[in-house]
């Protein structure tokens, strides 16, 4: 895998998370008052320290959300014949650089949509949470909640079900290409 690729997953998984961690910050906060000028801080010093930060909480988010789906990513795997099968091993034997980038790309997706699953989620209690103590007394309160409610389980369930089907995918691919190379195997000889 390229490593440009690595830092453009866990910048848009950082960039996400910084969304959500802002969110919190300021249903405690409130707005009022929130001004980087008036510390001292202008623009680019304040985009510089949230591109400090962006990276590694990407790394935190991806690891976080591989922690709680690693359990259903091993059950996907079982349940595809040959799909536990190693994909080093494959890509080893194969030495094809368009089927590697094909399982890179596949991998790509399926840790963008896990994170953005994780994501997803904390933003919406964010967004809740930002609603209920900054805005407790606007006049569509009620509206906002449910909107957000839904909004955010139609985020997290889509993202979900992507990640749960370019896994499938990956793990059917990868098995696959393990029976044509058997199929090779028995042709040869």
């Amino acid at each position: 895998m390229k490593t440009t690729q690595l830092i453009i997953e866990h910048l848009i998984a950082g960039i996400q998370m910084m969304i959500w961690l802002l969110l919190l910050v300021l249903s405690v906060t409130g707005m009022e008052g929130f001004s980087l000028s008036e510390l001292g801080i202008n623009d680019t010093v304040a985009l510089s320290i949230a591109v400090a930060f962006v990276y590694p909480l990407g790394i935190i988010i991806d690891n976080m959300a591989d922690l709680l789906l690693k359990k259903q990513e091993k059950k996907i795997r079982q349940s595809i014949p040959g799909g536990a099968q190693s994909m080093r091993r494959l890509l080893i034997l194969l030495k094809d650089a368009s089927t590697e980038e094909q399982f890179s790309y596949i991998r790509m997706r399926i840790r963008i949509s896990r994170s953005a699953c994780l994501n997803f989620f904390m933003l919406s209690l964010a967004l809740l949470a930002f609603t209920i103590f900054q805005l407790g007394d606007h006049a569509h309160f009620s509206n906002l909640i449910v909107l957000e409610l839904v909004a955010g389980a139609v985020l997290v369930f889509l993202s979900y079900y992507s990640w749960y089907l370019l896994t499938k995918s990956c793990y059917g691919k990868l098995a696959r290409r393990y029976e044509e190379i058997e199929a090779e195997k028995t042709q040869a000889s």
